[in-house]
């Protein structure tokens, strides 16, 4: 279930968050909405009882985004709060604790901006939402909107999620080569749903020969989290499976994800890679 140390060397991109070093990840799905929210909240759940602060940020702009988990349902979005329509109390969701909810935006952020300072006022908001925060999670979808044109976001390591199947293998190769071709990130980690070590690691190294072979680029494995019926109950419950059945299978591989996390940020931070423009991938 844990990454090769390989992994530890090629993470560590983090931003300074008023003052602190926050680490940034950000998901892209090739799962369900439900899977991924479920991922986003158990590895939520799993860091901050390995003792970290964490901040789940929804970029996603969809109805089924992670935010949609917060009760009572978040009606403030960070933007409103940027053009001074709402507070950060209104926006920030306390969901369990050491662990807090928000929505970036109502819309896309090439619709809403106007004028330059909007973005910053938004960049500032950012900064001074959760100054304590050792991990941001951020569910993206990339298709609907480009929430790196924020300085606070461009450097977030980039996780894929796929499931042990072969559409979302596809799904996941068709994610990374996107993103490559907007963004020119080089880098990402894929953690699999629903298998066993021996199939993650399968997956993993074909995807990678893939990714190598087309995008110039070789994802690393964070981890892999089993198919584990006491998953599908915890998320009945409503509660954190490392909390419902800390003995699942699937609540000791999130937390040998976290302790992983966990450890490689203790890395001395590396500066923010600039997003560039390159030519899009070949088709395969």
């Amino acid at each position: 279930m844990l990454p090769n140390a390989s992994c530890d060397q090629a993470e560590g991109l983090r931003r300074i968050l008023a003052g602190n070093s926050a680490r940034q990840l950000c998901f892209l799905s090739a799962v369900t909405a439900p899977q991924k929210n479920a991922v986003l909240l158990n590895l939520a759940a799993a860091l901050v009882r390995a003792g970290s602060e964490v901040q789940v940020l929804d970029a996603s702009l969809s109805e089924q985004g992670v935010s949609s988990r917060a009760t009572p349902a978040l009606q403030t979005t960070l933007w409103e709060v940027a053009q001074q329509s709402g507070t950060l109390q209104d926006a920030v969701r306390e969901h369990e604790q050491g662990i807090r909810l928000a929505r970036l935006a109502p819309q896309a952020l090439s619709r809403l901006h106007s004028q330059a300072n909007e973005l910053d006022s938004l960049s500032r908001v950012l900064r001074e939402m959760s100054p304590n925060a050792n991990f941001w999670l951020i569910d993206a979808d990339i298709q609907a909107d480009n929430p790196f044109v924020l300085p606070e976001l461009s450097a977030s390591e980039v996780v894929v999620l796929v499931a042990n199947t072969p559409t979302s293998i596809k799904n996941a190769y068709t994610e990374m080569k996107e993103f490559q071709g907007r963004f020119g990130r080089l880098q990402y980690h894929l953690l699999v749903l629903g298998a066993s070590a021996a199939q993650a690691q399968m997956i993993t190294r074909n995807m990678a020969l893939t990714a190598s072979r087309y995008l110039d680029s070789r994802p690393l494995a964070l981890g892999h989290i089993p198919a584990d019926g006491d998953w599908a109950r915890a998320v009945q419950l409503g509660r954190a499976i490392v909390d419902a059945f800390p003995m699942a299978a699937a609540a000791i591989a999130f937390r040998e994800v976290a302790a992983h996390l966990v450890s490689a940020g203790a890395q001395a931070p590396r500066q923010p890679v600039e997003p560039v423009h390159l030519t899009p991938a070949l088709e395969v």
